[in-house]
């Protein structure tokens, strides 16, 4: 997370509680793609 802080946006640290925000976010949207994905992978048409 740190290096795509810097290599985006300059910033070598985050601010206080942001990384643990930013985590939260992510691990949130991974859990909806996968849900998406196995409702994708059981429809039928």
């Amino acid at each position: 997370m740190k290096q795509l802080l810097k290599t985006y946006f300059g910033y070598d640290e985050f601010r206080p509680l942001q990384e643990e925000v930013v985590e939260g976010f992510v691990v949130g949207l991974t859990r909806l793609l996968s849900f998406l994905r196995r409702q994708e992978s059981t429809a039928t048409i």
